[in-house]
C-alpha cells in the first residue's frame, strides 16, 4: 500500500509542476503595454520529459514535447518572490553535448522581478536520441543549466 501511495504522490507532483509550467507567455505585470512586449510562443502539449534545476533564487525548467503535428521545448524560468531585485535575462536551449556557443537563444532579453516569469517555446524536429539542456542568461552573472533532458 505504501508504494501504491508513493507512485500517487510521484503522479500528483508531477502534473502539478506541469499545470505551473502552464499560463501566460510572458513575464508578469499590472501594465498591460508591458504583458504584450513579453509576449511569447504558445505552450505544450503530450510532455514527453520535464527536468528543473539552475539559479538558487528561482527555477528554471524545459520540457521535451510532442503534439501533432509538431514538437519541441519549452523554457520556463520563474524568479523566487522576496529574492531581491529584478534581472535582465533571456532563455534557449542546446545539446547537452554541444558547447554554449551552439545555443539556440530568445532574441529577447526580460526584466523578470521577483514572483514573475519568463517562457519561450520552440517548435522543431529533434532526433529522440540526444540529450538537451534549457539555459538562462541572466545579464553580468552568466549562464545557468537545466539538468539534461531526453525525450
Amino acid at each position: 500500500m505504501a508504494n501504491k501511495r508513493t507512485i500517487v504522490s510521484g503522479i500528483v507532483a508531477s502534473m502539478a509542476a506541469l499545470v505551473s509550467l502552464a499560463g501566460p507567455a510572458y513575464a508578469e505585470s499590472s501594465d498591460p503595454v508591458e504583458k504584450s512586449s513579453h509576449r511569447t510562443a504558445e505552450g505544450s502539449v503530450g510532455v514527453l520529459q520535464t527536468k528543473c534545476g539552475g539559479p538558487t533564487k528561482g527555477n528554471l525548467c524545459m520540457n521535451a514535447f510532442q503534439n501533432s503535428p509538431s514538437q519541441g521545448f519549452l523554457v520556463r524560468y520563474d524568479k523566487n518572490k522576496g529574492s531581491g531585485s529584478a534581472i535582465t535575462a533571456r532563455l534557449g536551449w542546446k545539446r547537452a553535448d554541444k558547447s554554449d556557443s551552439t545555443a539556440t537563444w530568445d532574441s529577447t532579453w526580460y526584466s523578470v522581478g521577483p514572483g514573475q516569469y519568463i517562457k519561450n517555446t520552440w517548435h522543431l524536429s529533434y532526433p529522440c536520441n540526444y540529450k538537451w539542456v534549457g539555459l538562462l542568461q541572466v545579464s553580468g552573472q552568466g549562464i545557468f543549466r537545466t539538468p539534461d533532458t531526453a525525450c
